[in-house]
């Protein structure tokens, strides 16, 4: 059996167990597999997340970021770039009206990239790499990594899981041969991202009636949109994960080259003899000598301003500066009649909208009321009778079918 709510697959007498009466999954939806004739041949995807990967990967390959004038360049956007031009084509007049939000996405993306870019030219190549630099680009890139996990995330997410829901639909239609089999076992081996495409069985509706309509709506839109969720879910777990992890792992990088040179110079010396010796010739004669590389100047602000923020929060003027706040918060509290009365207009809206839900909570619990007063015969007619006040009289499938010699002590209720 599948539980929607656990999202997992049990056997009949596991199944009776995690879900047994008295126990808080014990209203789980519970639906009967379907079992199919012949499992199919799975080619795609066991390795969806590393096709996803590869995908975006190749287009970042595809795409220069270290170019002759990188270090006094505006920007460093691929993605900007991108979405410039698909405005422009959509429509000139927008890509005029949107170039200011346009130019300020590019201007956080820059940080994004150069906070691998710079870890390369100023650290593998140039030994030049500076705190000030490496925290005005890590705090863009953060920045940056949040607003692409609310916007294109989501949406490559969406279309890759289009795309995985394909390629599921092609593997169910294959026929199992011996050469695919081969070629699946080889695609297994494959498998190397920490990530699991669990992909939901193939199950009949739950026998159990909805407790209320909401819960009754959101069991039925999850049942149908179900196998297309995992694979949007893998997609956006793992698109995150390429986007925010390697931002830590370069961040401390780049840390430690700061305070350890050697490091920079060291790898850049054993990729010298692994196959990079054209590229990293290449950059040396853009950037080895190069005017803008200095960093004397913010460096030395940088420095400056930490040390008149220690001067500050180890000095008794913090005492100064929190006591006014204080009064302030304080006074603030005190006219709190003075708030309601101004914002006087939102407290209708407010009513009307308690006032709704107000009334869809009690429809809901009489509705739930209703479910509870009918579980324990559905319950019955679906895993067995159980008795709530007798532990020692549990008849249900699992102990009249699949325990035996004991194995269930209804009087503790352990298995």
């Amino acid at each position: 059996m599948y539980c929607v709510d656990c999202d997992k697959t049990y056997c009949k007498a596991c199944c009776v167990r995690v879900h047994h009466p008295g126990t808080n999954d014990e209203m789980h939806s519970l639906e009967n597999i379907v079992e199919a004739k012949e499992n199919p041949v799975r080619l795609f995807t066991p390795i969806a997340e590393e096709i996803l990967v590869v995908i975006v990967l190749a287009c970042l390959w595809v795409t220069p970021i270290i170019l002759e004038d990188y270090l006094y360049s505006g920007s460093v956007c691929p993605v900007g770039t991108v979405a410039r031009r698909a405005v422009a084509m959509f429509d000139a007049g927008a890509f005029y009206l949107l170039k200011g939000p346009l130019m300020a996405e590019c201007t956080l993306e820059d940080g994004y990239w150069r906070l691998f870019s710079d870890g390369w030219v100023r650290n593998v190549i140039t030994d030049s790499d500076a705190m000030a630099l490496l925290l005005a680009s890590a705090f863009r890139a953060w920045v940056f990594k949040e607003a692409l996990g609310v916007t294109l995330v989501p949406a490559l997410a969406f279309v890759f899981s289009i795309f995985f829901m394909v390629c599921s639909t092609i593997e169910n239609i294959l026929p199992r041969t011996p050469p695919l089999v081969y070629l699946e076992n080889i695609i297994r081996k494959l498998n190397i991202l920490p990530f699991e495409t669990a992909i939901p069985p193939d199950t009949q509706p739950r026998q159990r009636q909805m407790q209320d309509f909401v819960e009754g709506y959101e069991y039925w839109k999850g049942r149908y949109v179900r196998r297309w969720s995992a694979f949007y879910d893998a997609s956006a777990v793992a698109l995150t994960a390429l986007i925010s992890a390697p931002l830590k792992y370069v961040f401390c990088f780049r840390v430690v080259a700061i305070f350890v040179p050697q490091i920079g110079m060291v790898l850049r010396e054993i990729l010298l003899r692994v196959g990079f010796k054209p590229l990293i010739t290449l950059h040396l004669g853009w950037f080895k000598d190069s005017i803008y590389l200095d960093v004397t100047y913010s460096e030395g602000i940088l420095w400056a301003g930490v040390q008149q923020a220690w001067n500050v929060v180890t000095s008794s003027l913090i005492l100064q500066i929190l006591g006014p706040i204080l009064h302030l918060a304080t006074t603030l509290l005190g006219e709190a009649g003075f708030f309601i009365q101004a914002f006087w207009g939102l407290l209708i809206p407010y009513g009307i909208y308690y006032g709704i839900t107000d009334q869809i909570a009690k429809l809901r619990a009489r509705q739930q009321a209703d479910f509870t007063a009918k579980w324990p015969s559905v319950r019955e007619a679906t895993l067995g009778t159980c008795s709530h006040e007798d532990n020692t009289a549990c008849c249900c499938q699992c102990v009249k079918q699949l325990c035996n010699k004991g194995e269930v002590e209804g009087s503790n209720g352990k298995e």
